[in-house]
Protein backbone atom coordinates (compact mmCIF):
# COMPACT_ATOMS: atom_id res chain seq x y z
CA UNK A 1 0.00 0.00 0.00
CA UNK A 2 0.95 3.72 -0.60
CA UNK A 3 1.72 5.07 2.36
CA UNK A 4 -0.07 8.30 3.61
CA UNK A 5 1.26 11.73 2.19
CA UNK A 6 1.22 14.10 5.18
CA UNK A 7 1.62 18.06 5.16
CA UNK A 8 4.34 19.08 7.44
CA UNK A 9 3.97 22.86 7.83
CA UNK A 10 8.03 22.56 9.71
CA UNK A 11 9.27 21.30 5.90
CA UNK A 12 8.06 23.83 4.33
CA UNK A 13 9.32 26.17 6.60
CA UNK A 14 12.88 24.73 5.86
CA UNK A 15 12.27 24.85 1.78
CA UNK A 16 11.53 28.51 2.13
CA UNK A 17 14.43 29.69 4.53
CA UNK A 18 16.51 32.74 3.35
CA UNK A 19 19.76 30.65 2.48
CA UNK A 20 17.53 28.34 -0.16
CA UNK A 21 15.91 31.21 -1.77
CA UNK A 22 19.11 32.94 -2.34
CA UNK A 23 20.34 29.67 -3.51
CA UNK A 24 17.49 29.04 -6.61
CA UNK A 25 18.04 32.48 -7.30
CA UNK A 26 21.59 32.15 -7.99
CA UNK A 27 21.58 29.03 -9.67
CA UNK A 28 18.75 30.68 -11.86
CA UNK A 29 21.08 33.54 -12.38
CA UNK A 30 23.91 31.45 -13.73
CA UNK A 31 21.64 29.70 -15.89
CA UNK A 32 20.21 32.86 -17.38
CA UNK A 33 23.54 34.49 -17.61
CA UNK A 34 24.88 31.43 -18.87
CA UNK A 35 22.03 31.47 -22.09
CA UNK A 36 22.90 35.14 -22.55
CA UNK A 37 26.56 34.78 -23.09
CA UNK A 38 25.94 31.68 -25.69
CA UNK A 39 23.26 33.88 -27.59
CA UNK A 40 25.69 37.11 -27.17
CA UNK A 41 28.68 35.04 -29.01
CA UNK A 42 26.51 33.14 -31.27
CA UNK A 43 25.73 36.57 -32.04
CA UNK A 44 28.99 37.59 -32.30
CA UNK A 45 30.01 35.34 -34.27
CA UNK A 46 27.50 35.22 -36.84
CA UNK A 47 28.01 38.98 -37.30
CA UNK A 48 31.45 38.54 -37.99
CA UNK A 49 31.03 35.91 -40.43
CA UNK A 50 28.29 37.85 -42.29
CA UNK A 51 30.77 40.72 -42.46
CA UNK A 52 33.58 38.73 -44.09
CA UNK A 53 30.89 37.18 -45.73
CA UNK A 54 29.88 40.58 -47.00
CA UNK A 55 33.59 41.58 -47.79
CA UNK A 56 34.19 38.91 -49.89
CA UNK A 57 30.69 39.53 -52.42
CA UNK A 58 31.70 42.95 -52.54
CA UNK A 59 35.60 42.25 -53.34
CA UNK A 60 34.67 39.46 -56.25
CA UNK A 61 31.64 42.16 -57.25
CA UNK A 62 34.43 44.43 -58.09
CA UNK A 63 36.68 41.73 -59.81
CA UNK A 64 33.69 41.12 -62.12
CA UNK A 65 32.47 44.53 -62.84
CA UNK A 66 36.00 45.57 -64.19
CA UNK A 67 35.76 42.56 -66.47
CA UNK A 68 32.97 43.59 -67.40
CA UNK A 69 33.27 47.45 -67.99
CA UNK A 70 36.27 46.40 -70.25
CA UNK A 71 34.46 43.90 -72.43
CA UNK A 72 31.93 46.97 -72.83
CA UNK A 73 34.18 49.42 -73.93
CA UNK A 74 35.76 47.11 -76.40
CA UNK A 75 32.53 46.54 -77.62
CA UNK A 76 32.17 49.94 -77.95
CA UNK A 77 34.90 50.43 -80.27
CA UNK A 78 34.00 47.34 -82.77
CA UNK A 79 30.65 48.91 -82.97
CA UNK A 80 31.99 52.31 -83.63
CA UNK A 81 34.00 50.44 -86.90
CA UNK A 82 31.08 48.64 -87.89
CA UNK A 83 29.11 51.41 -88.11
CA UNK A 84 32.40 53.52 -90.06
CA UNK A 85 32.43 50.42 -92.20
CA UNK A 86 28.99 50.25 -93.03
CA UNK A 87 28.92 53.92 -93.99
CA UNK A 88 31.64 53.35 -96.34
CA UNK A 89 29.70 50.22 -97.33
CA UNK A 90 26.64 52.19 -98.30
CA UNK A 91 28.35 55.24 -99.81
CA UNK A 92 30.41 52.43 -102.51
CA UNK A 93 26.91 50.82 -103.22
CA UNK A 94 24.55 54.17 -104.28
CA UNK A 95 27.07 56.41 -104.91
CA UNK A 96 29.23 54.04 -107.18
CA UNK A 97 32.06 56.04 -105.55
CA UNK A 98 35.44 55.29 -107.60
CA UNK A 99 36.90 52.11 -106.73
CA UNK A 100 40.28 51.13 -105.92
CA UNK A 101 42.49 48.61 -104.04
CA UNK A 102 42.86 51.39 -101.58
CA UNK A 103 42.23 49.87 -97.78
CA UNK A 104 39.61 52.61 -97.62
CA UNK A 105 37.65 51.20 -100.49
CA UNK A 106 38.17 47.75 -100.15
CA UNK A 107 34.74 46.24 -99.78
CA UNK A 108 35.66 42.96 -99.12
CA UNK A 109 37.52 44.16 -96.17
CA UNK A 110 34.71 46.03 -95.15
CA UNK A 111 32.42 43.04 -95.40
CA UNK A 112 34.89 41.07 -93.02
CA UNK A 113 34.58 44.00 -90.43
CA UNK A 114 30.89 44.19 -90.62
CA UNK A 115 30.54 40.38 -90.43
CA UNK A 116 31.63 40.31 -86.69
CA UNK A 117 29.57 39.49 -84.00
CA UNK A 118 29.39 41.71 -81.17
CA UNK A 119 27.90 39.50 -78.27
CA UNK A 120 26.34 42.09 -75.32
CA UNK A 121 27.67 39.78 -72.68
CA UNK A 122 27.57 40.92 -69.05
CA UNK A 123 29.03 39.14 -66.32
CA UNK A 124 27.01 38.68 -63.47
CA UNK A 125 27.70 35.10 -62.11
CA UNK A 126 28.42 36.69 -58.50
CA UNK A 127 25.02 38.47 -58.31
CA UNK A 128 23.33 35.22 -59.57
CA UNK A 129 24.82 33.53 -56.76
CA UNK A 130 24.17 36.46 -54.45
CA UNK A 131 20.10 35.98 -55.56
CA UNK A 132 19.87 31.99 -55.17
CA UNK A 133 21.52 31.96 -52.13
CA UNK A 134 20.05 34.53 -50.17
CA UNK A 135 22.79 35.99 -49.55
CA UNK A 136 21.67 39.48 -50.57
CA UNK A 137 21.23 40.28 -47.14
CA UNK A 138 24.70 40.10 -46.26
CA UNK A 139 24.85 43.53 -47.73
CA UNK A 140 24.33 45.37 -44.47
CA UNK A 141 24.24 49.12 -46.61
CA UNK A 142 20.39 49.22 -47.75
CA UNK A 143 21.32 51.42 -49.93
CA UNK A 144 23.69 50.23 -51.90
CA UNK A 145 22.14 46.74 -51.64
CA UNK A 146 19.15 48.67 -53.52
CA UNK A 147 21.60 49.96 -55.71
CA UNK A 148 23.77 46.74 -56.97
CA UNK A 149 20.10 45.25 -57.51
CA UNK A 150 18.97 47.90 -59.87
CA UNK A 151 21.73 48.49 -62.22
CA UNK A 152 21.71 44.40 -62.61
CA UNK A 153 18.38 43.78 -63.37
CA UNK A 154 18.56 47.06 -65.56
CA UNK A 155 21.35 45.37 -67.22
CA UNK A 156 20.42 41.86 -67.59
CA UNK A 157 17.01 43.52 -69.06
CA UNK A 158 18.85 45.30 -71.80
CA UNK A 159 21.35 42.80 -72.69
CA UNK A 160 18.54 40.92 -73.83
CA UNK A 161 16.97 43.28 -75.68
CA UNK A 162 20.15 43.95 -77.47
CA UNK A 163 20.68 40.30 -78.30
CA UNK A 164 17.46 40.01 -79.73
CA UNK A 165 18.27 43.26 -82.12
CA UNK A 166 21.70 41.11 -83.40
CA UNK A 167 19.91 37.70 -83.83
CA UNK A 168 16.84 39.29 -85.77
CA UNK A 169 18.97 41.26 -88.08
CA UNK A 170 22.55 39.52 -88.19
CA UNK A 171 21.63 36.51 -89.96
CA UNK A 172 20.24 38.23 -92.86
CA UNK A 173 22.67 41.37 -93.75
CA UNK A 174 25.86 38.85 -92.93
CA UNK A 175 24.64 35.82 -95.00
CA UNK A 176 24.33 38.04 -97.73
CA UNK A 177 27.17 39.82 -97.73
CA UNK A 178 29.75 37.44 -97.67
CA UNK A 179 28.01 35.59 -100.33
CA UNK A 180 29.10 38.94 -102.21
CA UNK A 181 32.59 37.89 -101.98
CA UNK A 182 35.46 34.63 -101.91
CA UNK A 183 36.46 32.97 -99.21
CA UNK A 184 40.07 33.91 -100.57
CA UNK A 185 38.57 37.60 -100.87
CA UNK A 186 36.82 37.66 -97.22
CA UNK A 187 40.24 36.66 -95.86
CA UNK A 188 42.26 38.67 -97.64
CA UNK A 189 44.13 36.06 -99.00
CA UNK A 190 43.35 37.56 -102.36
CA UNK A 191 42.87 40.58 -104.21
CA UNK A 192 39.34 41.99 -103.79
CA UNK A 193 37.30 42.17 -106.63
CA UNK A 194 36.01 44.99 -106.00
CA UNK A 195 33.54 46.26 -109.02
CA UNK A 196 32.04 42.74 -109.30
CA UNK A 197 31.37 42.75 -105.06
CA UNK A 198 29.82 46.30 -105.52
CA UNK A 199 27.85 44.85 -108.05
CA UNK A 200 26.25 41.66 -106.79
CA UNK A 201 25.44 44.22 -103.47
CA UNK A 202 23.26 46.40 -105.80
CA UNK A 203 20.56 44.92 -104.44
CA UNK A 204 17.47 46.92 -102.26
CA UNK A 205 17.21 44.63 -99.55
CA UNK A 206 21.01 44.21 -98.85
CA UNK A 207 21.39 48.35 -98.86
CA UNK A 208 18.03 48.52 -96.20
CA UNK A 209 19.56 45.75 -94.26
CA UNK A 210 22.98 47.75 -94.16
CA UNK A 211 21.06 50.85 -93.38
CA UNK A 212 19.63 49.01 -90.51
CA UNK A 213 22.64 47.67 -88.92
CA UNK A 214 23.39 51.29 -88.29
CA UNK A 215 20.90 51.70 -86.55
CA UNK A 216 21.36 48.12 -85.01
CA UNK A 217 25.01 50.08 -84.08
CA UNK A 218 23.85 53.20 -82.79
CA UNK A 219 20.84 51.49 -79.95
CA UNK A 220 23.55 48.91 -79.14
CA UNK A 221 26.32 51.75 -78.87
CA UNK A 222 23.78 53.47 -76.48
CA UNK A 223 23.28 51.14 -74.77
CA UNK A 224 27.01 50.27 -73.67
CA UNK A 225 27.52 54.00 -73.20
CA UNK A 226 24.91 53.36 -70.78
CA UNK A 227 26.02 50.30 -69.01
CA UNK A 228 30.02 51.72 -68.86
CA UNK A 229 28.40 54.67 -66.86
CA UNK A 230 26.49 53.03 -64.53
CA UNK A 231 29.21 50.52 -64.15
CA UNK A 232 31.91 53.28 -62.97
CA UNK A 233 29.15 54.42 -60.55
CA UNK A 234 28.11 50.97 -58.99
CA UNK A 235 31.97 50.21 -58.83
CA UNK A 236 32.73 53.47 -56.99
CA UNK A 237 29.50 52.65 -54.15
CA UNK A 238 31.13 49.30 -53.85
CA UNK A 239 34.66 51.02 -53.51
CA UNK A 240 33.34 53.23 -51.35
CA UNK A 241 31.56 50.86 -48.57
CA UNK A 242 34.68 48.32 -48.36
CA UNK A 243 36.71 51.10 -47.82
CA UNK A 244 34.31 51.91 -44.89
CA UNK A 245 34.60 48.30 -43.05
Amino acid sequence: MLAAITYDPRSMRKLFTKDNLLKSVKELFIVFLGVLLALVGENFVRSANDKALEKEYLTELLGELDISVSVAIADRSRLHTLDSSVMKLIGMIENDRELSQDCDCDPCRLINQISGVIEPDIYKSIYEDLKSTGNLKVISNSRLRQEIVMYYERIIYFEKWSRDIRNNLFPFYSKQLIAAVTPEEFYGKAPCDNERVVKLLKQKEIIDNLKTARIMASENGAFLDERIRKTQEITKSITEELNSK
